[in-house]
């Protein structure tokens, strides 16, 4: 499936559980590659947001984006630094980020 930038970028993102995260506001892309890093999520009604790293995707259709449900939300102010997603082959991030 091939999806235009436009339209990836209105695409409700929900967990595997059906929790609703937001919609895709952004994208970052490796220059060298041209792929897709992370997906920056974002509901419009609160600060919340969620970057995605693309091994978390479990599906794009053409109406939304299933992801994993393994999602660490975090305030905004640190957001530049910090993925809020934890790609599968470092789940020893986990305890990291939630101060263990």
């Amino acid at each position: 499936m091939r999806i235009l930038h436009s339209a990836l970028k209105k695409l409700r993102v929900e967990t595997v559980l059906g929790t609703y995260l937001g919609r895709v506001r952004d994208i970052e892309l490796d220059a060298e590659s041209h792929l897709v890093v992370r997906y920056l999520v974002k509901k419009w009604a609160n600060s919340t947001e969620y970057l995605i790293h693309r091994n978390q995707i479990v599906r794009i259709e053409e109406k939304r984006m299933v992801v994993e449900d393994a999602v660490i939300p975090r305030p905004t102010e640190i957001l530049a630094n910090e993925p809020l997603l934890v790609p599968p082959s470092q789940p020893q991030m986990v305890s990291d980020e939630v101060g263990g």
